[in-house]
């Protein structure tokens, strides 16, 4: 096989053992488990799935985890026609977002470098979407309107 093709044949039986796992009502499908079936139904419009699963992390405290637990479950909840709770989520995420300091010019080739500009373009998906002011940050705040 190809190698692209036996990368994706390898990544549907990753995502086919994730879902058994999450099917059999497994305790283990936490945090990058939990998180990655999160997006990959977010993102198929399988919101009320999506936020079951992002549930199980959105407090969750290492940074990008949680950060992004939140701000899909902010958009899950816009979604399913929850309008407060999404606003809630957002604002905590970003809220914690925002204690996160960077120091333009130092670290920018360091993985957590990467996940921040990740994160501020998710946040800002999220804010679109939700149409709120909950973001305010100046990180988000400078960005174009007319997106990245």
């Amino acid at each position: 096989l190809p190698p692209d093709l036996e990368v994706r044949r390898r990544e549907c039986r990753q995502r086919k053992e994730l879902e058994d796992k999450w099917t059999n009502q497994n305790p283990t499908v936490q945090g990058d488990d939990a998180h990655l079936l999160g997006m990959i139904w977010y993102r198929e419009g399988k919101f009320a799935e999506a936020l079951k699963a992002l549930e199980r992390i959105t407090d969750d405290l290492t940074f990008v985890l949680g950060t992004s637990a939140k701000t899909f479950a902010a958009m899950a909840n816009w979604n399913l026609g929850k309008q407060d709770e999404a606003r809630r989520l957002l604002k905590a995420a970003d809220e914690r977002f925002n204690t996160t300091v960077i120091i333009p010019g130092e670290g920018m080739y360091q993985p957590w470098f990467a996940s921040s500009i990740v994160m501020e373009m998710l946040i800002k998906e999220a804010d679109q979407l939700i149409d709120t002011n909950a973001i305010n940050a100046p990180h988000v705040a400078a960005l174009p309107k007319d997106g990245w």
